[in-house]
Formats: C-alpha cells, structure tokens, sequence
C-alpha cells in the first residue's frame, strides 16, 4: 500500500470506530516476549496470545453469557514492532463493568501472564478520543504492511 492508500484506509477505520456504541473504552498496550523456549515469536503466536487473552477477558466479565448468548467485548487490535524490534500490541477494548483503570489493568495483567509470550509491560489508559487513542492505533509508521497490522479476526463490534 503506497502513503495515500493507507491514509484512506486509515480514514475509514477511524469512521468506523467512533460509531460504535462503548460501554466505557480502556486503551490498552501490551508487550510479547521477543523470544521463548529458544523460539522467536511469529505473527501466527502473537496473534493466538491476543486471541487467547480476549477470551479470558471475556470469560471473566461476562461469565456463562459467554457461552450461551455470545456476548462479546468491543475490540480494536493492532500490532506493531517499535523502533528497538519489540513486538507489541495496543488495542481499544470495552470495561463492560466499569472497572476503575487499576481494577481493569489488574485484569488484563493478571490474564495477559497466562499466555505464553506475555512479557512484562503492560499500559492501561481510560480511553479518551481527545488524548487521540484512535489515532496512535491506527498510525501507519510502525505498520510495515498496514492493512496487515490489525488483527481483524479478532475485531469485535458487537456484544
């Protein structure tokens, strides 16, 4: 994708996700060990951690919902490689409950450790459109192919 193509596509991100209706949007950077049991992280592993942190989450607010009506978080993935090749990702995921940031980073700390290529950095921020948080997710420098750099499989929209 050439400059102009991923600023529109950027575009249609932004256009898409300010329409949804959150409940109360966490901001949310998590980082991956680059290396583990002597392996060095694929896309497919991070992407697996993602997914598998979501379902925790999930499971841990909604419970049984879950399982017997589909309740999901609404989630914006989006995974980058920092100047120092540290592999990361930050997302826009809701706080169904309301939790206070603390609460909800000892969430997401306490579920993120149970993947296998979590690593120790983890930054929570209430989400607030004027501190730009859409944009940082959606900014195309760290994103060496940026359509590739969302997890769309993982994106939810929809509870």
């Amino acid at each position: 994708m050439n400059y102009t193509q991923c600023e529109n596509y950027r575009h249609a991100i932004h256009s898409w996700v300010v329409d949804w209706e959150w409940a109360y949007p966490m901001f949310v950077t998590v980082t991956a060990k680059q290396g583990y049991k002597g392996h060095y992280i694929s896309d497919y592993a991070l992407q697996q951690c993602v997914k598998h942190l979501t379902k925790r989450l999930e499971a841990e607010f909604y419970g049984s919902i879950r399982r017997r009506k589909g309740a999901r978080l609404h989630f914006l993935p989006a995974g980058e490689t920092s100047a120092n090749n540290r592999r990361h990702f930050h997302f826009i995921i809701d706080n169904p409950l309301g939790l206070v940031r603390e609460e909800y980073q000892e969430e997401v700390r306490t579920n993120w450790k149970k993947t296998d290529w979590a690593d120790r950095e983890i930054n929570v921020q209430e989400y607030d459109p004027d501190r730009r948080h859409l944009a940082y997710v959606t900014k195309i420098r760290t994103k060496p192919e940026y359509d590739l750099g969302f997890l769309w499989d993982l994106v939810r929209k929809t509870i």
